[in-house]
């Protein structure tokens, strides 16, 4: 018998899903999640529920990324530099800093207001996040150690 299995695709809407109740009061705006594509436009990445589906434009596949956030996600955010740092945050404010290409969770962390937006600034090095009024610049991590 094999148990060594991946899932591959799942039930649910592919973008834009209603943000979960409860989780604040938002303007009508920023309700739902967002769509993203990789930097050679080849992929499409969008969020079902708790998980994030990949669906590969030129080879008509789809697979879906082997972690899971604590709750629905509201935001995903993609270094345009090279696709290797994706960050998913949820309607609860958990962060999850991940290695695109390995779907490995390189960090967690959590926003102490809401998250409205999170984009990447275009070389990569940096990106903010918009938590309440206030607008955080964050450093991406590079490939190597750096204290």
């Amino acid at each position: 018998m094999k148990f060594n299995y991946k899932l591959h695709r799942l039930c649910g809407a592919s973008y834009g899903t209603p943000a979960a109740t409860g989780s604040g009061v938002l303007s009508s705006s920023s309700k739902g999640s967002n769509i993203v594509f990789t930097s050679d436009g080849n992929s499409l990445l969008s969020p079902v529920g708790n998980r994030i589906q990949v669906l590969d434009l030129l080879h008509h596949s789809c697979r879906t990324l082997p972690f899971e956030a604590r709750s629905n996600i509201r935001r995903i955010a993609l270094c345009p530099h090279d696709d290797r740092i994706l960050i998913v945050i949820d309607v609860n404010n958990y962060a999850l800093m991940v290695n695109f290409h390995r779907g490995v969770v390189l960090h967690r962390f959590k926003f102490k207001k809401p998250v409205r937006e999170i984009k990447f600034c275009p070389d990569g090095s940096k990106f903010a996040v918009s938590a309440g009024k206030h607008v955080q610049v964050w450093l991406t991590p590079g490939v190597r150690r750096e204290f």
